[in-house]
């Protein structure tokens, strides 16, 4: 086989497994039709373009195999080898089609795409047998013979009659060159392909999000890259059960139980700044939200809860006119934990991501569907990439009815990973003169995130390794200061609170260690006309984490927040203090009685912080029921 030959029967192969999705994908259309038009045949069709990335990549990745048996072929011809690909073909086209066939069947019943979970479901035969009905069986056999059929008209066409591979071939220098270039490219290729192209974040599912229909951004999402994502990201988490179990179920469960108990309402002041512990601090149920979050703030920047002047004094001169928390940490330290953990009240695992699993973020409670419900219009903006972590897919299914990320910020001046943060503002401000009232609108930052690359002149010098993330700040506040002299000048400002949080934190020149309770610690700010003054200029002592957000913003309107099970309201005098974050295969945990962090897989402890042995020992054993308790609570979902 020559070296032409060698590519086209690849490309072939390509061509194969790329067809197969694409028919699969219409079959799934076809049998849920009655629900896919619901917004137009253009909404449903446009789930076969919002499909190609994912496509192409679990294409490219069905083909690596053939691609580097075949190069081999190059070499010395071996016509079983080639049988063996061809055989290869057959048993790859045969899984995709099993699971396309079993996901199109199960979907009217789980309402998902199909996932890891199946596996368990499958490791007990009876009960799948014992509780699917006939038509089922029907459903999926006929299903796989229509795949079957459809692929051995596809096998004839493209494999059996052209794709070439056991020839006798010349073992000159220049074909041996040319064949080993050959190798070379398509392997390069494929690995581009198989991760999206060259962009900075790999595709993963949220690439296939596009409609508000959640169907529709099931069906643009490969089935069978879905599962064997789905599959690997939780070999470990769910092969053994709960890696955290320190204890008896029953007993992590009252020790967490007891936590959440309500506690005298007397607290004592924790800093020499006036403090309060106010149950209602706004002047109506019903204002516009903006939830403004920070990328990477940390809240060391700051002079009114930090250790810095001039690196952030609009946010400054915004907390001096705000209610200010300064005891709150981050629950991880990435923008996928972070996200979820404001707007659902989700906490960071160590080795787990809820929102990387659709099946479980699904039915997350979220800030977007709350408001939703309560009939406020809902935006969602970033102007980077979402589907980092499948950021995009949460917020799709945080029912957000309108996002924008850097797709429509078009001949924006933008950096490697996004437009600046200036023209994001620009742009909220601009589609704000003429949305519905009430409104409830997020808006993420992007400016404070490596590489960097805003527009402005350095700033600050501290000879530091952490002076572009200082300008970075000093940038994003300087967007924020602009924002806010013009939202003053809006019809809407008056009626709005702005809540300003951070997505995690980030090291600053004080140079914390990587596992310290300071490295995790961010900015919560509740800003507007609506919050009432006497509350304006104060600050909260309070040790509370990003998850109670949810809870806390929902309380001032008098909004059921029972949902958040595992975030409190920080603003209710009754609720204890504490938080607790994650890293890799860590946590610590942080009461007004003392902190410590551990790490699991040493056994060790970074460090720990108790009045005596006595409270040590309390202390530890609450923290680690609570990791306990909250991967069960993962776990269970």
């Amino acid at each position: 086989m020559g070296t032409r030959q060698y590519i086209l029967s690849l490309f072939r192969a390509f061509l194969f497994f790329l067809i197969i999705f694409i028919l699969s994908r219409a079959l799934f259309l076809g049998y849920y039709h009655d629900r896919v038009f619901e917004k137009g045949v253009t909404e449903a069709l446009l789930a076969f373009y919002h499909a190609m990335a994912l496509d192409i990549a679990a294409s490219s990745m069905f083909i690596a195999i053939p691609a580097i048996l075949s190069s081999v072929l190059l070499f010395w011809s071996n016509a079983v080898a080639a049988k063996i690909l061809r055989a290869y073909i057959w048993v790859a086209a045969l899984i995709i089609t099993l699971v396309a066939s079993l996901e199109t069947v199960l979907y009217y019943e789980w309402g998902t795409k199909l996932h890891y979970k199946v596996f368990t479901h499958l490791s007990d035969p009876t009960e799948a047998i014992n509780t699917a009905e006939a038509k089922h069986y029907a459903l999926f056999l006929a299903f796989i013979v229509f795949h079957l059929l459809l692929i051995w008209v596809l096998y004839k066409k493209l494999i059996r009659r052209n794709w070439k591979i056991a020839e006798s071939v010349r073992t000159n220098r220049m074909e041996i060159v040319k064949r080993s270039i050959a190798f070379l490219s398509v392997l390069t290729l494929l690995s581009v392909l198989m991760r999206g192209g060259f962009q900075p974040i790999p595709v993963n599912q949220s690439d296939c999000f596009y409609s508000s229909l959640r169907i529709l951004n099931d069906a643009a999402t490969n089935p069978t890259w879905n599962l064997l994502h789905s599959t690997i990201e939780n070999k470990y988490n769910f092969s053994s059960g709960n890696p955290y179990a320190y204890m008896d179920r029953s007993e992590a469960e009252t020790i967490v139980k007891k936590i959440y108990s309500p506690i005298e309402t007397d607290v004592t002041i924790p800093d020499s700044l006036q403090d309060t512990q106010p149950s209602q601090i706004l002047t109506t149920k019903k204002p516009n939200v903006v939830i403004i979050i920070l990328e990477s703030w940390s809240a060391e920047l700051g002079e009114v809860i930090g250790q810095f002047t001039g690196i952030i004094p609009n946010f400054d001169k915004l907390a001096k006119n705000g209610l200010i928390f300064r005891n709150i940490y981050s629950t991880g330290n990435t923008s996928d934990q972070g996200i979820p953990a404001i707007l659902s009240g989700t906490h960071a695992l160590p080795i787990a991501n809820i929102i990387g699993e659709p099946a479980k973020a699904i039915n997350l409670p979220s800030l977007g569907k709350e408001f939703d419900n309560l009939g406020y219009t809902t935006s969602f903006y970033y102007a980077g990439q979402l589907s980092y972590g499948n950021i995009k897919g949460y917020v799709y299914n945080s029912q957000f009815k309108r996002i924008l990320e850097h797709y429509d910020f078009p001949d924006k001046p933008s950096g490697r990973l996004g437009i600046h943060d200036e023209y994001l503002f620009e742009r909220h401000l601009e589609d704000l003169e003429n949305e519905a009232q009430p409104f409830f609108s997020v808006v993420y930052t992007l400016s404070t995130h490596p590489p960097y690359d805003m527009p402005i002149h350095k700033i600050v010098d501290f000879s530091d390794r952490e002076n572009m993330y200082l300008n970075a700040a000093h940038y994003t506040d300087s967007c924020l200061g602009a924002y806010f002299e013009k939202a003053k000048q809006q019809s809407w400002y008056e009626n709005t609170l702005f809540v300003l949080i951070s997505d995690h934190s980030h090291n600053t020149p004080l140079n914390a260690e990587t596992l310290d309770a300071g490295r995790f610690r961010i900015p919560l700010l509740f800003y507007g006309e609506v919050v009432k003054p006497e509350f304006r200029g104060k600050v909260i002592g309070k040790i509370a984490s990003q998850i109670d957000v949810a809870p806390t913003l929902l309380g001032q309107l008098g909004v059921d927040y029972s949902a958040y099970s595992r975030s409190k309201n920080i603003l209710d005098p009754s609720v204890g203090q504490f938080a607790f974050f994650t890293w890799y295969n860590g946590f610590s945990w942080i009461t007004p009685n003392g902190s410590f962090a551990y790490i699991h897989d040493q056994d060790s402890y970074h460090e720990v912080n108790a009045a005596d042995p006595a409270h040590q020992r309390e202390l530890v054993k609450e923290g680690k029921a609570y990791m306990q308790v909250i991967y069960q609570d993962f776990l269970d979902y």
